[in-house]
């Protein structure tokens, strides 16, 4: 086969014999060529639909020519659609950053930011897409608008949002004629969309504080709806009603507030949120009856559940606990959306009645359950039928808003538990997810051994128990509760707990016990994979190694039991001074998983480790953190991150002298739930804090780490403990 042109190119900048070209031309310059050939055979490629080809050879250009724009842009294309978002965003930043007038690029980032909600982010990436975007068409311009408030209003800017309505409400009005010629919209909908515009506006007006502006908006809104007859124009006439609420509670006029937003309720809204708000009017009313008044919009619009969810917690702030009591659980049979669930949480939070609470909870986590679940006389053999989906998704409507609600005051539930002893492993988890980061550990793992002495063939109960234990490093007990659990008993948790069971065994150092219980099991790959973890809490890292190595060499692994055997084999490489070797296995695994977090810090923490090439290492765990953060984003959790990669983090800026900033993520590690135990992060706050001269905390850092060191095989690992205890006497 002959070279293409674009071959001949790389080849001659590669030549080592090519003498006039490099006596011309220096490096960088070879390497541009390079890289811009690279990038036209890229873009043959994407003609030839081979996209993952040219994702490889834009990927090359930008390393030879990191300045170069256009192989960052296609490769951010590419990211997205490929589901790599992190690194999508990424490349988009640059390339805005080097061309705030790429429209593309901005819209792109924009949007990236907001699917992980990072709402100030997106606002700024749009506000640069609607700068530059003066000579695209009308409807492009107003579709960067329709994203530009969207984002402004989740950010709660209001500045923004008020300045995205105005320049759409002008492009309306200036390019009306245009639009019109054009036909891209006929006379109605330039109306509708122009109308819609005032209110938004207005809308915005109001959250700034502009209430008579507001209504400068809303009047001109109703001035156009009342020109029409259709449904869509009777309904923004009937709007205004709720615009007019909304200013006269600015205005701090309640009576007009709630006599207006009555108005607008008479005409049945479908959604939640005039509800909400005509709570919060009757709520600065004393003398309002708001559950008579919720009774009479319930009748008059008995489509929407929104009234009678809103009447029922009206009852419950009014004292009225029997009667809330038997509506809610009326409606909890057909609850379907979040705020419903959020309702009930927040109202019997606020009347505190927490035992009323928590028996709606064991009401609907039962009901979520197939007959015979917790039966522990059924045959095992007979799979249950687990499609229950309306009720299994009522369980995490509640589960979501139980978290959400008391994510601040996690102790709260516990005293209830304490007081009510419930068995309903359903509100335990809940429960514990909540706490496993707080003080009430202990006192949860208490109640949980006696729910499991109360019911003792509730499996669901001994995993959580389990999970507790773990948590609290209390090896002994774990293995107590874990003993006995028979494979038929434990069903799908059957893997789990034994191997919970016998990593105990080896934290206590038992470990004949614990290959006992392993070999039990069988030898399936997931099993194999609990004995290497096994070996590695006992310290044979050989055995561990060896073991990854056999389990590598099985067939039909499935991608991730890969994954995770190479990821281990290059631990115990590290422990077993194969450092290079290790890194090499990371390395080549990162190539084939650029955005796995796991790998990303394993490799940035084990090169801080040995004190090398410390900024790749911090670029390395710097996006692990980016992507994990993302990842939670997407998910809701926005509150949260991962305490390992912000102890790894922490430890590759200690090793870069930046003490302050690695103290304060070595804090937010110990602090978060997944490290707030781990001796590792104590002893590397304790160092930190040390190298700042504050003793006193060192010491208290440190103290804690022994403590830790001492439950765990980590502190036998390296001689942890006893290098943590020599620490201490510098501080005495």
């Amino acid at each position: 086969m002959h070279p293409t042109p674009l071959l001949l190119v790389l080849l001659l900048a590669a030549e080592p014999d090519a003498q006039p070209l490099r006596s011309t031309i220096s490096p960088a310059e070879v390497q541009h060529q390079q890289a811009v050939a690279l990038a036209a055979f890229a873009r043959w490629k994407q003609q030839q639909h081979l996209t993952a080809q040219a994702e490889k050879h834009y990927a090359t250009a930008a390393q030879l020519d990191p300045d170069a724009v256009t192989p960052k842009r296609e490769l951010a294309k590419i990211y997205a659609s490929f589901g790599r978002e992190t690194a999508a965003r990424e490349l988009a930043a640059a390339v805005v950053a080097a061309d705030p007038t790429d429209v593309e690029m901005a819209e792109l980032l924009g949007r990236l930011h907001r699917n992980v909600r990072r709402y100030p982010e997106a606002v700024a990436a749009y506000q640069l897409a609607w700068a530059a975007a003066g000579k695209l068409p009308t409807t492009k311009q107003l579709l960067i608008l329709q994203a530009y408030t969207a984002a402004a209003r989740e950010a709660g800017d209001t500045n923004a949002e008020a300045t995205a309505e105005l320049a759409a409400l002008t492009l309306l009005t200036v390019e009306g004629a245009a639009i019109l010629k054009a036909g891209t919209l006929d006379r109605k909908e330039l109306d509708n969309q122009t109308a819609k515009h005032h209110e938004a506006l207005g809308l915005a007006l109001v959250k700034q504080g502009k209430p008579r502006e507001a209504a400068g908006q809303f009047r001109a809104a109703l001035a156009i709806y009342a020109l029409g007859a259709d449904a869509a124009s009777k309904a923004g006439v009937l709007r205004q009603h709720s615009h007019r609420a909304r200013t006269a509670m600015q205005q701090q006029d309640d009576a007009t507030a709630m006599a207006e937003q009555k108005k607008y309720l008479a005409g049945g809204p479908s959604t939640w949120e005039p509800y909400r708000m005509y709570a919060e009017i009757l709520a600065k009313l004393p003398m309002a009856n708001a559950v008579e008044e919720f009774r009479d919009l319930a009748a008059a619009n008995p489509a929407n559940p929104a009234p009678q969810w809103f009447a029922t917690a009206a009852q419950n702030a009014a004292g009225q606990s029997d009667a809330a009591d038997t509506a809610f659980r009326k409606l909890l049979i057909k609850m379907a959306k979040p705020e419903e669930a959020e309702l009930l949480v927040g109202s019997y939070t606020q009347a505190r009645r927490l035992g009323e609470l928590v028996q709606h909870l064991d009401r609907t986590f039962k009901a979520s359950r197939p007959p015979g679940y917790n039966d522990p006389d059924r045959d095992k053999d007979i799979p249950l039928d687990d499609a229950k989906p309306e009720a299994q998704r009522r369980t995490a409507l509640l589960g979501a808003a139980v978290r959400s609600q008391f994510h601040r005051t996690p102790g709260a539930l516990v005293q209830q538990l304490q007081r009510t002893t419930p068995t309903n492993a359903d509100i335990f988890e809940v429960v514990l997810s909540l706490n496993l980061s707080s003080a009430n550990l202990e006192l949860i793992a208490s109640l949980l051994q006696e729910a499991v002495r109360t019911n003792p063939k509730d499996i669901h109960l001994k995993v959580l128990t389990v999970v507790a234990l773990r948590e609290l490093r209390d090896w002994t007990t774990l293995v107590r509760v874990a003993d006995g659990v028979s494979r038929a008993e434990a069903g799908r948790y059957y893997p789990s707990i034994k191997a919970e069971r016998a990593f105990a065994f080896a934290e206590l150092g038992q470990r004949r016990q614990a290959f006992d219980v392993l070999n039990e099991m069988g030898d399936q790959p997931s099993f194999r994979l609990f004995s290497v973890q096994a070996y590695v809490i006992l310290g044979n890292y050989e055995e561990a190694a060896a073991l990854c190595r056999e389990i590598l060499q099985l067939e039909r692994l499935t991608a991730d039991q890969i994954r995770s055997a190479k990821l281990k084999l290059a631990e115990c490489l590290a422990e077993l001074g194969k450092s290079a070797e290790a890194e090499r296995l990371l390395r080549d695994l990162l190539d084939d998983h650029p955005d796995d977090t796991r790998l990303l810090n394993s490799l940035g923490y084990s090169l801080a480790e040995q004190h090398r090439k410390l900024p790749e290492a911090r670029k390395l765990v710097e996006r692990a953190l980016a992507l994990d953060t993302d990842e939670r984003r997407r998910q809701g959790d926005v509150q949260t991150q991962f305490g390992g990669i912000l102890d790894s983090l922490g430890w590759v800026l200690f090793q870069q002298g930046e003490f302050k900033a690695a103290k304060e993520l070595l804090k937010q590690a110990t602090s978060s739930q997944d490290q707030i135990r781990s001796p590792i992060a104590w002893d590397h706050l304790g160092d930190a804090l040390f190298r700042l001269k504050e003793r006193a905390a060192a010491k208290d850092a440190w103290q804690r780490a022994e403590e830790l060191y001492g439950r765990t095989h980590l502190g036998v690992q390296r001689d942890r403990l006893t290098a943590v205890r020599d620490k201490l006497k510098l501080v005495r």
